[in-house]
């Protein structure tokens, strides 16, 4: 990702030393690369937020803003542990 955002950022430093199509195709990886690195996030947001065990089907949290007292010391450990 790095390598591919220098070449886009100096494109013309980069062809001196490489041909011309190393800019398009740095272009096309640096652009895929960022999608599966967006992907990645959503899905572990995803994860994290609906599907993992200790919370499934939905942590309701969200909806009325109260949360169990057993959640919320169970939260509170993680955090402290963390």
């Amino acid at each position: 990702m790095a390598f591919t955002g220098l070449i886009l950022m100096y494109p013309i430093l980069f062809t001196t030393f490489f041909p011309g199509e190393f800019v398009a195709a740095a272009r096309t990886a640096h652009g895929n690369e960022a999608l599966l690195a967006v992907l990645t996030i959503i899905i572990w947001h995803l994860y994290d937020t609906i599907l993992k065990p200790d919370i499934f089907p939905l942590d309701k949290t969200i909806f009325s803003g109260k949360i169990s007292q057993k959640d919320l010391k169970k939260n509170t450990q993680l955090n402290i542990i963390n």
